[in-house]
């Protein structure tokens, strides 16, 4: 995707005046998951769809320094995962991290709640990293890579 000039002179004097822990953010988001609006299933997850895929948490919340989305992964009508309140309650630790991340911020981020199947994912996928989609690795991604390794690794090692 091409980038404006005007972006990518904000993103430079953004990126110039952050310390470096919110300099890291920028750079690589956070990415928690919950099992219910209250309870953390897993404080930090690689932003690859398929860590997301094999954490079975049903929802997400990407920390990108100038964006906090909230994703509910998509789940089947009658399922427990669909039953979860949309969004997260006031009172809720989810909801809860997300104020906080707010008022820890010198810029305020911009908060998104998504729900999969039903909204546009693309506030949460444009941050995920390591699809199938990315040029170079023939179509399979960062775990298709570390398998294929696998598999050429156990070749080698019984033709020794």
């Amino acid at each position: 995707a091409r980038v404006s000039p005007d972006a990518r002179t904000h993103m430079q004097l953004l990126a110039s005046r952050l310390d470096p822990p919110s300099l890291v953010r920028l750079l690589y988001p956070a990415l928690s998951s919950y099992t219910d609006p209250d309870t953390v299933a897993f404080p930090r997850h690689s932003l690859s769809r398929a860590a997301l895929t094999t954490s079975g948490a049903p929802i997400f919340l990407l920390d990108a320094l100038t964006a906090v989305v909230v994703f509910y992964a998509p789940a089947q009508p009658g399922s427990p995962q669909h039953q979860l309140p949309f969004p997260p309650p006031q009172r809720s630790k989810l909801r809860a991290a997300v104020n906080a991340i707010r008022e820890e911020r010198a810029v305020t981020p911009r908060v998104v709640y998504v729900r999969g199947g039903a909204d546009d994912p693309a506030p949460f996928d444009d941050f995920l990293l390591e699809e199938h989609d990315v040029e170079g690795c023939d179509g399979m991604g960062f775990v298709g890579f570390l398998q294929q390794v696998e598999v050429q690794a156990r070749q080698f090692m019984q033709e020794a």
